[in-house]
């Protein structure tokens, strides 16, 4: 669905009048609080880093917007360009080693250190984006067809909860809370089912879990 079409649904199942700026804050609102289940696996690469005399390699992310755009970095690699070799795994370490290496994130840097026997390589990196938020823009006071039109970047399957989560946002009277309640509670079993078939998807290591999960969920209890 394009944002339009979302925003004809919300109007027709709420009968809530908002301006088209105001749904697509709600629309945006469900993105954010989408992100962190929709797991929108992005490889970067930063091409030919040189570590300092210390073996480190700084990289600073607000020079690389999908870095600034990243929610959460999964995995990072050295690949060593002189002289050439495999692509090295570095393990995350904590902030405050300064020491061991592997890599870590501060607000403002990503950080490699301990990079032996080379002299040059490529920083590769995946990691999981935040869901873009829709640009709204006017035209004669209207909202523009490049708004009307545009998609959200989440898998089409999904595109049914950010209508919910922006019907649930439009209920703010009083006299409206149990309907935001009904709204709310549907979505947020749908994004509950979201973040286990995501997890399901793109981290096979964690489907033991959602394995398990299922099975509780079958025979009406809890995990311990």
């Amino acid at each position: 669905m394009n944002v339009q079409e979302m925003i004809f649904q919300a109007q027709t199942r709420t009968e809530e009048i908002y301006s088209a700026e105001e749904w697509v804050g709600f629309l945006n609102a469900a993105l954010d609080d989408l992100t962190p289940v929709a797991k929108m696996l992005h490889k970067v690469t930063i091409e030919d880093q040189e570590p300092d005399e210390d073996g480190n390699i700084i990289i600073v992310i607000s020079d690389h917007d999908i870095l600034k755009d990243a929610h959460e970095i999964i995995t990072v690699y050295y690949k060593s360009t002189d002289p050439v070799r495999k692509d090295k795994k570095q393990k995350r370490i904590s902030i405050g080693d300064e020491y061991s290496p592997g890599w870590k994130q501060t607000m403002n840097e990503l950080r490699i250190q301990g990079v032996k026997d080379s002299n040059m390589g490529n920083i590769i990196i995946y990691l999981y984006k935040k869901l873009p938020h829709i640009d709204y823009t006017e035209t004669d006071g209207q909202m523009s067809s490049t708004t009307g039109e545009a998609v959200p970047e989440l898998l089409e399957q999904y595109h049914q909860l950010i209508v919910m989560y922006m019907c649930s946002m439009s209920q703010q009277k009083e006299e409206e809370l149990e309907d935001k309640q009904d709204f709310f509670g549907e979505y947020m079993l749908g994004k509950r089912q979201m973040a286990m078939e995501r997890i399901w998807e793109m981290e096979p290591h964690n489907r033991k879990y959602i394995k398990d999960t299922r099975v509780f969920a079958a025979i009406g209890q809890s995990p311990s």
